[in-house]
C-alpha cells in the first residue's frame, strides 16, 4: 500500500480527478512513458520496488527505517522521472538499476 500510494503521489495522480493531466513534472514525464507502453504504471511500479530493494540493501536498513528508505526512493524516482526518460530502460539507467 505504501509503495502504490507513494508512486501515485509522485506521479501526481493520487488526488487528481479523472481525465485531468498530472500537475507534477514527474507525472507529465510519465505520460510520455504511457505512449510507449500500455503497462507503464506496472513497469514503473516494478522499477520502484527494485529501487526500494537496492536502497534497503545499500543502507543495511532495518524495519524501523522503512519511512526514511521510502522517502529516499521517492526522491530518487521523482528526480529520475523529471529527467524525462523516453523509455523504462532509460529510467532504470538513470536510477543505476541494471536488471
Amino acid at each position: 500500500m505504501n509503495l502504490t500510494f507513494t508512486l501515485a503521489d509522485v506521479l501526481g495522480i493520487a488526488r487528481s480527478k479523472p481525465g485531468m493531466l498530472p500537475k507534477t513534472a514527474a507525472g507529465r514525464a510519465f505520460c510520455q512513458l504511457l505512449t510507449e507502453s500500455d503497462v507503464a504504471f506496472e513497469e514503473v511500479y516494478c522499477v520502484m520496488f527494485a529501487l526500494l530493494d537496492h536502497v534497503w540493501v545499500q543502507r543495511k536498513a532495518s524495519y524501523m527505517e522503512f519511512g526514511a528508505v521510502l522517502k529516499q526512493v521517492r526522491d530518487k524516482l521523482d528526480a529520475a522521472l523529471q529527467s524525462k526518460p523516453q523509455s523504462i530502460r532509460q529510467l532504470k539507467q538513470h536510477l543505476g538499476l541494471q536488471y
